[in-house]
């Protein structure tokens, strides 16, 4: 037959400092924000035609490309302090806020570069190209990136058709 220790038994000061101590816990939490199930979900203000209210629309779209401006501040800051992988981490994030911005696809596939990421450097600009439209200092950056990268892994084929482009966009 097994034999338990005997547990210690609570004494009436140490179940009343459990007590108190549950119910101070329990008024830390707040119920105040908390959305009933049958409560109606708040939409955005809508025109007639289903689509948000342009006022809320700039509203929203100031508001994130505030924080993409922030992030891609900080991101500066790691890189010029030399902590590639941390400005490549602001980078990301921005990126969550505002997928399709050529220049923060670009500033990350410059980053990819420095770290000797050449495939993923030449992936990540060939994105920013495609988001690019006709901002050709853009697109320019963009092509040596790819023109070096390409070099570097020894696609010369590849590397000649993006010093093309090059070529193209510093007319």
């Amino acid at each position: 037959m097994v034999k338990y220790p005997k547990l210690k038994q609570f004494n009436w000061f140490q179940w009343s400092l459990l007590v108190l101590v549950a119910l101070g816990l329990s008024a830390c939490t707040s119920t105040e924000n908390v959305r009933s199930p049958n409560a109606p979900v708040r939409e955005l203000p809508t025109d007639n035609t289903g689509r948000v209210n342009p006022e809320t629309q700039a509203r929203i779209t100031r508001g994130q490309q505030s924080a993409v401006r922030t992030l891609m501040r900080h991101s500066r800051r790691q890189v010029s302090a030399g902590n590639l992988t941390k400005g490549a981490v602001f980078l990301e994030r921005a990126l969550k806020i505002s997928p399709e911005d050529p220049v923060l696809w670009s500033n990350l596939a410059e980053i990819r570069f420095k770290q000797n990421q050449l495939k993923l450097a030449e992936s990540l600009a060939l994105k920013s190209n495609s988001y690019a439209g006709n901002d050709r200092d853009l697109l320019l950056r963009n092509w040596k990136v790819i023109a070096e990268a390409r070099s570097l892994s020894g696609d010369k084929e590849g590397a000649e058709k993006a010093a093309a482009q090059v070529d193209k966009y510093q007319r």
